[in-house]
């Protein structure tokens, strides 16, 4: 899966190296040491008036890319709603903390939600029933 969203992120944005550091980034690589360089860039991209398209772009990817992990980690977690509502809060809170570091504020809500949505999406039916027969059962 991680290799088939690198060769369709790199077909995407292939032109810009920046972008995909921020998407390896996701993909679970090293914290990339240019976070301020990024920042900057980002406000520069604002200043001429591309920063929308950005955005728009790194929206989807992260909504992609979430709803893939939500996915995976539900069916690894399928009798474990506990700890997959743990790993959500962890990955919100890494996102809300990556954005806070090189997104301008106006995103920041944004990327949050994005976030949310995406790792909750399809999960309120299982997490209330698994979680309440897990409950019952302690």
């Amino acid at each position: 899966m991680v290799q088939w969203l690198r060769a369709q992120v790199w077909v995407r944005i292939s032109s810009n190296p920046i972008t995909f550091s921020l998407i390896l980034e996701i993909l679970g690589r090293e914290k990339q040491a240019e976070r301020e360089n990024v920042a900057k860039l980002l406000a520069h991209l604002q200043v001429h008036g591309e920063y929308p398209r950005f955005e728009v772009m790194y929206q989807e990817i992260t909504q992609f890319y979430y709803t893939g992990e939500s996915k995976n980690k539900a069916d690894e977690l399928k009798d474990q709603p506990e700890r997959f509502l743990k790993h959500v809060i962890m990955r919100i809170e890494s996102e809300v903390e990556r954005s806070k570091d090189i997104f301008p504020a106006m995103s920041w809500k944004l990327i949050q939600e994005t976030t949310e949505q995406s790792l909750m999406k399809d999960r309120a039916e299982w997490l209330a029933t698994q979680g309440t027969t897990s409950m019952l059962s302690s």
